[in-house]
């Protein structure tokens, strides 16, 4: 007989994290209401994240903090400094230098071998290379289609990202078919190692089904009838096309329609603060930032419609919690949005 299956699952997420942190805890707690096996699961999550995903763990289920990865030097801390750096001229160019040398995956140093699994699900983009078999899950390759939203730093560094992962893995796993074929042709992978699994609504499984709705109301300060958008505010989510849409409405047709937005506010988002102030658009818009899960899925059941113009998506929860709450959603269908 043999040993029941022990699976890591790497959760080095914040819930400001967007959508793949929230499939993830959705994820964490199906897997740990399952009564049907005898499999059990090491959820590898932040010391500073357990209070959000590791205080409803199931029985099946244990917490490991995690030991906090190095981050790559990103394209927009890069952007950032380079003004600063290059005033020092060769010091400062010595040091952006350093920041173009080519980069790797980072190898295990034996803390994920130490944990006794037989098997590592990383359920997004960033990984570790293990000594175990080990599931990746990419969730889009934005940066081929749209290479214009990131720097050319960036770009190399998922590619080496993501190229790895796809190749190491022994099973990768795509929601969509879409990225299913993207990712095939891209990286040279056989069919038989690509898995098509789609999630459902994950708010669905994290919120409480009832929510004081008067309350959300009062808490954002906001009057319905309006419609939502969800969305951290990258520039591929395409929130500045959807203002100027709203000023044409109004402008044109005399409709003054109210906009809320949730989502962390990324560096776009002082760019959008100019497009809201250059169509006088501050007392149609709600830019709200980041809103606990059981807000958010309120904001879903109060509007009256979602929006979602993004110009590009590997998949895309927002349409499945939407049509949860029985809204309907005006989309474009770019990337995998058609197939959702």
């Amino acid at each position: 007989m043999s040993k029941p299956l022990k699976i890591a699952i790497y959760a080095l997420l914040k819930p400001t994290d967007g959508g793949v942190a929230t499939v993830t805890a959705a994820l964490i707690r199906a897997l740990g209401q399952l009564t049907d096996g005898d499999e059990s699961y090491v959820i590898i999550g932040r010391p500073d994240a357990k209070e959000w995903l590791g205080t409803s763990l199931g029985a099946n289920q244990t917490w490991v903090d995690a030991p906090m990865p190095q981050a790559p030097w990103s394209g927009n801390t890069r952007r950032l400094l380079r003004p600063i750096l290059l005033k020092f001229r060769s010091f400062g160019r010595r040091l952006l230098d350093v920041g173009e040398q080519p980069l790797q995956v980072p190898t295990s140093t034996g803390f994920y071998e130490s944990l006794g699994c037989d098997l590592i699900h990383f359920p997004y983009q960033v990984f570790v290379i293990p000594a175990l078999p080990f599931i990746y899950q990419p969730w889009d390759l934005q940066h081929l289609h749209y290479p214009q939203f990131f720097s050319p730093q960036e770009i190399a560094w998922r590619d080496v990202l993501f190229r790895t992962g796809c190749n190491l893995a022994r099973a990768v796993v795509v929601a969509t078919d879409y990225v299913r074929a993207d990712v095939a042709v891209n990286y040279a992978l056989p069919a038989r190692k690509l898995y098509r699994i789609p999630p459902g609504a994950p708010l669905q499984s994290l919120t409480p089904a009832s929510v004081d709705h008067e309350r959300v109301l009062e808490k954002y300060r906001f009057r319905q009838p309006f419609m939502l958008y969800p969305a951290q505010t990258w520039e591929h989510k395409n929130h500045a096309r959807l203002l100027e849409a709203l000023a044409l409405l109004r402008d044109q047709r005399d409709l003054r329609l109210t906009l809320v937005c949730t989502g962390d506010r990324t560096d776009y988002w002082h760019t959008l603060k100019a497009v809201i102030a250059s169509y006088r658009l501050e007392d149609q818009v709600h830019f709200l930032g980041h809103v606990p899960a059981d807000d958010l899925r309120a904001l879903y059941a109060l509007c009256d419609f979602v929006v979602f113009p993004s110009l590009f998506e590997g998949f895309g929860t927002l349409p499945l919690e939407a049509w949860a709450s029985g809204k309907p959603v005006l989309s474009s269908s770019t990337g995998a949005l058609g197939e959702v």
